[in-house]
């Protein structure tokens, strides 16, 4: 296993051309393509691991501050089933391998017993069940309209 504290770029000599250089206001990427073997990322961490001041030529001069971006808040939109008149389920009871695309499916009596169906009543696409079983599935708490 390397030793990181050994296997390091920066020996005393480069450490000198680097302050050298920065000193002189070379940037970070010439300073790494000048020392080679080295990325700019090191050469920035090594002139911050030294307390080195930062550079900035005299040409330097900031602008007007950019104005804020306003944050736009999304909101999950669940969508909610077209609201279907609560009538009386007309069942087919029919096996869930005999369900299509388009029969409810409210399942009908206990799935470990011997009589167990499925509604199977006409149902608008998008929706698990037939009108009827959509009213008692999603049913609106008292008060709320």
């Amino acid at each position: 296993m390397p030793n990181l504290h050994t296997d390091t770029p920066w020996t005393s000599e480069r450490c000198e051309v680097l302050r050298q250089l920065w000193g002189e206001g070379f940037s970070a990427g010439q300073i790494a393509a000048e020392l080679g073997g080295v990325t700019r990322s090191g050469v920035l961490g090594k002139v911050h691991r030294l307390g080195l001041a930062k550079h900035r030529g005299p040409e330097f001069r900031p602008g007007p501050p950019r104005p804020r971006r306003q944050r736009v808040r999304r909101r999950m939109l669940i969508p909610t089933p077209p609201p279907l008149p609560a009538l009386r389920a007309q069942p087919r009871r029919l096996q869930l391998l005999q369900l299509r695309d388009h029969h409810c499916r409210w399942p009908i009596g206990d799935p470990h017993g011997h009589a167990f169906y499925f509604c199977a009543a006409d149902r608008v696409a998008g929706v698990p069940y037939c009108p009827f079983h959509m009213g008692r599935a999603f049913a609106k708490p008292r008060g709320s309209q």
